[in-house]
């Protein structure tokens, strides 16, 4: 089973991104906490794709997945906004896709299935 990672501040979005995933036969593990703990976990679960918020307090989705980056360079980030804006100013070369909050959910699987297959 491919495991993906969700990183979101909002835990009621956590848990229906992880629900909607699991639904399509994904593990999903969904984290709120320090940057610290997240690599650790990172190491401890070695997801197979990692869905970041673009909109985490102080700009910490560009810094944590500039760091992802560099530990893991083969891990797809894709990175999730309802900002519009957000999505054509940041440094979405860290990323290797993007969406739009909100989004349906066939829209949700399609970038998943691109970047790490069915299950």
């Amino acid at each position: 089973m491919k495991t993906i990672l969700i990183i979101d501040p909002n835990l009621n979005l956590l848990e229906v991104l992880c629900h909607a995933l699991e639904m399509e036969k994904y593990e999903a593990i969904g984290y709120s906490g320090h940057e610290l703990e997240l690599i650790k976990l990172i190491q401890n679960i070695a997801p197979s794709l990692i869905l970041i918020n673009l909109s985490l307090p102080s700009d910490k989705s560009i810094e944590w997945c500039g760091r992802m980056k560099s530990l893991y360079p083969n891990l797809p980030i894709i990175a999730m906004s309802c900002d519009e804006s957000i999505l054509k100013k940041k440094n979405l070369w860290l990323f290797d896709g993007n969406i739009g909050k909100p989004f349906d959910l066939a829209s949700f699987y399609n970038l998943v299935e691109r970047h790490i297959g069915k299950t």
